[in-house]
């Protein structure tokens, strides 16, 4: 499942998008099937509609930071599971901020990226993934690791 947000329209961004008409397009992707429900919140905690997570990476997350096995293992990720189901999970953004911050430095990045002869849409994709990595260390979401090794920035069509 696919995290994906949009820039808001403001005039440094429009002024931005006319320095580089023509750029290749840029992304910046999240590769972690669960990278949309920690940006956003799941269930009524996030208003939402109710989720049931799957089991197995829960389960597999027990094991890893409860050290259970088993029945044990199971019956405590069920119990994590339905709790998820029942009242939801509060967002802990972490790509919104990223694309805020990187929307107060356009003009430096955009600066910098012209003069070493860069395609600044690649240089904005490179910092909003250097600050979401960021915030996700801040907020303790980094999960040995794997979300913020999960985030690479691509080049889409031209």
């Amino acid at each position: 499942m696919a995290l994906e947000l949009e820039w808001e329209a403001s005039p440094a961004f429009d002024r931005i998008k006319e320095l580089v008409e023509g750029d290749d397009e840029w992304l910046v992707e999240f590769h972690t099937y669960y990278s949309k429900y920690i940006e956003l919140g799941t269930g009524p905690a996030a208003g939402h509609g109710q989720y049931m997570p799957p089991l197995e990476p829960i389960m597999a997350w027990v094991g890893r930071k409860l050290g259970f096995s088993g029945d044990k293992q199971k019956k405590v990720a069920e119990a994590i599971r339905w709790k998820i189901y029942q009242h939801g999970e509060y967002a802990h953004p972490f790509a919104r901020p990223a694309m805020y911050d990187a929307s107060s430095a356009l003009g430096k990045l955009a600066e910098k990226a012209l003069k070493e002869n860069e395609p600044v849409l690649h240089a904005v994709c490179e910092y909003i993934k250097s600050k979401a990595q960021d915030y996700i260390d801040q907020q303790g979401l980094n999960d040995e690791g794997t979300m913020a090794r999960e985030i690479y920035v691509v080049r889409g069509g031209a």
